[in-house]
């Protein structure tokens, strides 16, 4: 990139008397990159450098006598401090004067985001494994001045000023770029060696059968004695067990693209590279060709694209358009987030009530809702579809916190109507594993916001195509809620829950860390963090701010954090 020219004023002419004083120590410059960093027009530096935060460097240059010449002429002028002379420009020039062009290398391969500035591999096998945006990529303007000269490392030299000229760019250009590369025979060696790790764990660890569709484990002598949780775990990270019917599943525009490609990187890094669970991707619109080529290179397994139906995203035909519009009006002058917005109306109606009804979840269990833009910050070993089944759970999650009253102030209203209306499909709150408390403090009279954050939920799929869920929502639907006000999936899946399940039903994923937007779940057991893969920061967790539903949730569930651990460590940490 440039460096700002205020910052640099006379930094240039310094280099250029430490040229004249030692040029013994300065190269011949048609065998360096000076050409790059030197404007013949100008007769002058062109302010190009190479940005050091991210550099790999052989460190006897920098202590070389030449360098270290270099930098202390520089030092005594005093510019670092009179001006303000960046490491970066310093660093950069000393290499066009120092260095011949083949000790210098591009990483193109290396995906990299610093602030505002991006650089993402242009090479098509290269993007399978990045969740970079090539559109914007920093280097597109900048860093492409490197290639003046030949190198063989120097296989980028291919640009493209939008999506779709990317796209086809990438496709055009993927054989030229492997032969340069080698990436290609990289990754198929990669890929068996890290199948030839997991097919050793499989076959070490425990022999399967299946009988009575019942998985039977015989554990190895070393496993007679372990606990019934140990056991667990052991089948819970098995991946050579028939996998479970399970998916995830995204809803997403094709303007999100690169976000969800950044969302199913962190997945696949953290989890589905070991147990290869596919992906059902929704969109009201047709998906384009580029969404649906660079979703599916983000992942080894399964891929389905399916269209919303018009039905499940329109307006029907009891809702006054008119009036909606006017509501939508009223809460945006209000200062309501996505006060204003209709796409969003139809986005929270569809989640709360119609995607589990796609057809493309006809043959799967539970699904694992995914959004574009989240991240999982920790390793998750063992299967949380697995989980799911094996305890006949029937949601998860991992934030709860409270919602806005102004977007939901006759939603409770109408649920109390609805439990008078039918009983048969509410939960006994009289009973002791009642989940009623988590959404209410005074027995059901009122709502106290409490919800799950429905972004991240892993849910059983016959739940919510259930007589009493889809009952529900079809009374709310039938109220108008979701486009004279604001009412959204997470409160009416999350008061779903609490009504009509027990406190066995619903598991909180404690152990796996998720952030979406500014909330972020982070796992804060100190012992459990030193036996996990984390990069989270557990002071920045939501579940400790005075906002969060999770201790209320706790609370009713009679448990502590430490309940929901499922993660178990090494054999080596015990």
């Amino acid at each position: 990139m440039k460096e700002a020219p205020q910052t640099i004023p006379t930094l240039w002419t310094r280099v250029n008397e430490f040229r004249e004083i030692y040029p013994q120590h300065v190269l011949d410059l048609n065998s360096t990159i000076y050409p790059w960093i030197y404007s013949d027009r100008e007769d002058d530096y062109n302010y190009c450098h190479f940005w050091t935060n991210f550099q790999l460097a052989d460190l006897s240059f920098f202590r070389s006598e030449a360098y270290q010449k270099y930098f202390e002429y520089l030092d005594k002028t005093g510019n670092f401090f009179y001006e303000r002379w960046g490491d970066a420009p310093v660093q950069t020039i000393a290499a066009a004067l120092f260095l011949r062009k083949e000790e210098i290398h591009f990483f193109n391969e290396i995906g990299y985001t610093h602030s505002i500035a991006t650089h993402c591999p242009y090479d098509e096998q290269l993007l399978r494994s990045c969740s970079c945006d090539v559109t914007s990529n920093y280097g597109l303007a900048l860093f492409g001045v490197i290639l003046l000269y030949k190198s063989k490392f120097s296989y980028n030299t291919y640009y493209c000023n939008s999506s779709k000229d990317c796209y086809e760019l990438l496709k055009d250009k993927a054989k030229q770029f492997q032969q340069y590369s080698g990436i290609n025979e990289y990754f198929i060696k990669d890929q068996e060696e890290e199948q030839k790790k997991w097919n050793t764990v499989s076959e070490t660890s425990m022999a399967v059968d299946t009988v009575d569709n019942k998985v039977i484990i015989a554990d190895d002598d070393d496993d007679n004695d372990a606990s019934p949780e140990e056991l667990e775990y052991q089948r819970l990270t098995n991946t050579s067990l028939p996998r479970v019917k399970g998916a995830f599943v995204v809803l997403a525009r094709n303007s999100e693209l690169y976000a969800l490609r950044s969302s199913m990187r962190y997945l696949e890094d953290r989890f589905n590279r070991k147990y290869n669970y596919p992906w059902i991707f929704l969109n009201e619109q047709p998906f384009t060709e580029e969404f649906k080529e660079l979703t599916s290179m983000m992942t080894s397994a399964q891929v389905y694209y399916g269209l919303v139906p018009e039905e499940h995203w329109s307006y029907p035909e009891w809702i006054d358009k008119e009036h909606a519009a006017e509501c939508r009006k009223d809460l945006e002058n209000r200062g309501i987030l996505y006060g204003g917005s209709e796409s969003y109306r139809h986005m929270c109606r569809y989640q709360s009530g119609f995607f589990m009804l796609h057809p493309l979840l006809d043959d799967i269990d539970y699904y694992w809702r995914v959004e574009p833009g989240v991240k999982f910050s920790c390793d998750i070993d063992y299967d949380p579809f697995r989980l799911m089944q094996e305890r006949d759970l029937k949601y998860g999650f991992t934030i709860a916190l409270k919602e806005y009253f102004e977007t939901i102030p006759t939603l409770w209203e109408v649920t109390r109507d609805f439990v008078q209306n039918h009983p048969q499909y509410i939960y006994p709150r009289t009973r002791k594993d009642s989940l009623l408390g988590i959404i209410s403090d005074d027995n059901g009279w009122s709502y106290n916001l409490c919800h799950f954050w429905s972004n991240f939920e892993i849910a059983s799929v016959k739940f919510m195509r259930s007589e009493g869920y889809q009952a529900y929502f079809r009374y709310l639907d039938e109220a108008g809620g979701f486009f004279y006000e604001r009412w959204g999936d997470a409160p009416v899946h999350s008061i779903a829950v609490a009504l009509m399940l027990k406190r066995s039903d619903v598991h909180w994923f404690y152990d796996i860390g998720y952030k979406h937007d500014f909330f972020e779940h982070c796992p804060t057991e100190d012992k459990w963090l030193l036996q996990s893969k984390c990069y989270c920061d557990p002071e920045t967790t939501f579940d400790i701010n005075p906002g969060a539903c999770t201790p209320r949730f706790l609370e009713v569930m009679n448990k502590t954090a430490t309940s929901f651990i499922v993660t178990r460590p090494d054999k080596d940490d015990y």
